[in-house]
């Protein structure tokens, strides 16, 4: 066997990631980050291929393949059998096993004193797709399809590598190709192979998700090892923490009455412990450090995560880390359509809180309860439906997609529930405990998303949705507000975080001096998806938008924050098209643009040499070398988006800038103190940056900056 087929995650590099695919790319990325993941190392889709070629297997499957009847099931069942076959009568050649083997071992490598022990060690084998032809949204089910947990020793490691290659043509997938027009050929397989974990307790966590204004991280957790793929079975323990200080700010104990554990070799389900159902199953400081670990890996990739961990010996592992956004690794076509309107009407009906759970799909819907006891209750669903069960399974799905907003008794942030909550962007919450009994059919509610509450409603009128209205199209009116001030005029600038485009209509202008825009503000969740969806219109979709912005706050200060690297892997990257629409619609130069996630200060130059617009970039760390190398390559401002005010080192930072005269921007976070915000006009920040709801700040700083006037004319 080429060495080269065949590395350690440590070994592997962006150059390798055609032959890997993202699954094990991802891991790589993460061990050379010195993220906690178990020692392993990829079998790439290169040696797949060559093991058909060598052994004549191509023409054998392809011959096989051309024969299938694809509306007869028993047929397909029989030729992928007629497949596998062909893949367990072929030996790998002797080179193989022998490098295999010598990976193998030092897998179960471990130094006792000044000696190396080597075992035989029990491990996991997983799949990672490889594909130049189709998206990874495509092939996610494919990858999903195989993988096995406790395998040792080299022969059955060798026996259930095949066993991956065959699940390349199980029936499922074959019917799977064949309906989306895949063609074999152009479909690859990589072998991950790592060291099985013994956990204890494993479970997922969400880094980032904003609760009432707060960007708080989710943890779950179950007894025994499964992960996510058993928490969409069992009700597991919710916990919820603050990431600016890693307290528990919320949690939830679900009773668990089994585990997966591994006895003699097999992976067992044992019934658990009666005084183990009474316990929180993490310990504070578990909670913690995987906090800590969350704001670590946002750090890294800049965006919010989807994470599986384990913890073995009091040891946190993690299987994976993915983007959260889903359109991060593939684009999500929104389904269904929300009246524009609706929100404001649903604000103005008297609510009271019924019952709370967790929120799993956001949004939120106006509906009539449809308690589901038996599958006949699931044909009365309608497109006004609130559905309401215990749990939701497979068989419901057909009907879940039809349902305005779904509540559900028990479940977690990936029950099946949540997963076709997502998919189809139905507002959604689970794990209310009582919804079936507390909630009675007819009854008039309100499902918020987005806080987990259910509303009992008076008043309420079924709106019908206009689906004649083109997405792209609405929302595009702008009625300035330009009132007398609310608050007092300061030297500090004040630009307001635009989070919505409807948000122009709400704010008064008077008390700003200008906005900062990102796409996501530009546009809604659903018309992102619709633009993104085709990638040759997304620049005049933005140049759109920019149009409306500039023609109709033509007095104001515009920024606009370009995220450059969303992820580092797999990613719709719409920074050059945000670029490009900026450059071609802003003759006059108006708009400051924000370069943020840069990887390093020579990413400048070249926008540099193309842009005569102001261009600054974002910062979250006070380093002194990079404010200077920014700065050296000619910046025109820089955005701190720093979660603590250290004063003596923002001073200094400060300080750089006014000597090379760089506008200083700070973004204003929540869990600023008044204290922190007199602190900033003291060090001559020239602009913050905030949120509508934190304008009566502007007080803060007048007063402020009245006391410095006062004291400078008194000396």
């Amino acid at each position: 066997m080429d060495e080269n087929n065949i590395k350690w995650f440590k070994e592997i590099g962006d150059i390798h990631i055609p032959e890997i695919g993202y699954k094990a790319a991802r891991l790589a990325e993460l061990t050379r980050a010195h993220f906690p993941i178990p020692r392993g190392f990829v079998i790439n889709s290169k040696y797949y291929f060559s093991f058909l070629q060598k052994n004549n297997l191509k023409e054998k499957i392809n011959d096989i393949l051309s024969r299938i009847n694809y509306s007869d099931k028993e047929d397909i069942k029989n030729k992928s059998k007629d497949i596998k076959n062909l893949f367990f009568k072929t030996r790998f050649d002797d080179s193989f096993i022998t490098e295999l083997a010598k990976m193998y071992i030092k897998i179960g490598e471990t130094k006792v004193g000044w000696l190396n022990s080597k075992v035989d060690e029990y491990i996991a084998i997983r799949v990672s797709i490889t594909s130049e032809d189709y998206l990874p949204k495509d092939l996610d089910i494919i990858e999903k399809y195989s993988g096995f947990i406790n395998i040792k020793g080299i022969n059955e490691i060798c026996n259930h590598i095949k066993e991956c290659w065959a699940s390349l043509y199980a029936p499922e997938i074959l019917e799977y190709k064949h309906k989306k027009g895949m063609l074999n050929n152009k479909i690859g397989i990589a072998i991950i192979i790592q060291k099985m974990v013994n956990a204890s307790h494993s479970g997922i966590m969400i880094t980032t998700k904003e609760i009432a204004g707060n960007k708080n991280t989710i943890i779950e957790a179950i007894y025994g090892f499964g992960g996510s793929s058993l928490i969409s079975e069992l009700t597991p323990d919710h916990y919820e923490s603050s990431k600016k200080t890693l307290q528990i700010i919320k949690k939830t104990k679900s009773k668990q009455e089994w585990k997966l554990k591994r006895l003699v070799g097999k992976t067992t389900k044992v019934q658990l412990e009666p005084k183990e159902h009474e316990k929180y199953k993490l310990e504070t400081s578990d909670v913690k450090e995987l906090t800590s670990i969350s704001k670590k890996l946002e750090l890294y990739f800049g965006v919010p995560l989807y994470v599986d961990w384990v913890i073995e010996k009091a040891y946190i592992y993690l299987l994976s880390a993915d983007p959260l956004d889903p359109s991060l690794k593939k684009i999500k076509k929104k389904k269904t359509k929300k009246d524009s309107g609706f929100q404001d009407k649903m604000d103005s009906f008297k609510k009271e809180i019924i019952v709370e759970g967790i929120p799993v799909s956001e949004g939120v819907v106006n509906g009539i309860v449809k308690i589901i006891k038996k599958p006949k209750d699931l044909e009365e669903i309608d497109e006004n439906t609130i559905l309401v069960a215990k749990m939701t399974n497979l068989e419901m799905t057909p009907y879940l997609r039809k349902a305005k907003g779904i509540i559900t008794d028990a479940g977690s942030s990936i029950c099946h529930a949540a997963l076709i909550a997502k998919k189809y962007d139905i507002p959604c919450i689970v794990h209310t405990e009582y919804a079936t009994t507390m909630l009675n059919n007819g009854q008039s509610i309100q499902v918020n998303g987005n806080l987990g509450k259910i509303y009992k409603l008076t008043g309420i009128q079924v709106v019908k949705m206009d689906d004649s209205k083109n997405n792209l199209n609405k929302n595009n009116n702008i009625k300035i507000k330009k009132k007398e001030p609310e608050y007092p005029e300061t030297i500090t600038k004040t630009i307001i975080n635009l989070r919505n485009f409807e948000q122009l209509n709400k704010i008064n202008f008077t008390d700003i001096n200008g906005f900062l825009v990102t796409l996501k503000s530009l546009f809604s969740s659903e018309e992102l998806s619709d633009i993104l969806s085709d990638k040759a219109l997304i620049v005049n979709h933005i140049k759109s938008k920019l149009k409306i912005l500039l023609s109709n706050i033509d007095d104001k200060l515009i920024y606009y924050k370009i995220n450059t690297h969303s992820d580092n892997l797999l990613d719709i990257r719409t920074a050059s098209y945000e670029l490009e629409a900026i450059l071609e619609i802003d003759d006059n130069k108006k708009i400051n643009i924000l370069l943020d996630n840069m990887k390093s200060t020579q990413e400048i130059t070249p926008i540099k040499e193309i842009s005569d617009n102001n261009l600054g970039v974002v910062i979250s760390e006070l380093k002194e070398s990079m404010v200077e190398d920014y700065i050296s390559k000619g910046v025109d401002c820089i955005l701190f988006d720093i979660y603590e005010i250290d004063s003596s080192r923002l001073k200094i930072m400060i300080n750089i800038c006014k000597e090379n005269k760089i506008n200083r921007l700070v973004d204003i976070k929540e869990a600023f103190t008044n204290e922190d915000i007199k602190k900033l006009v003291e060090l001559k920040v020239n602009t913050i940056v905030i949120d509508e709801s934190q304008l009566h700040t502007k007080e803060i700083i007048y007063k402020k900056e009245q006391e410095l006037l006062k004291n400078l004319l008194s000396v």
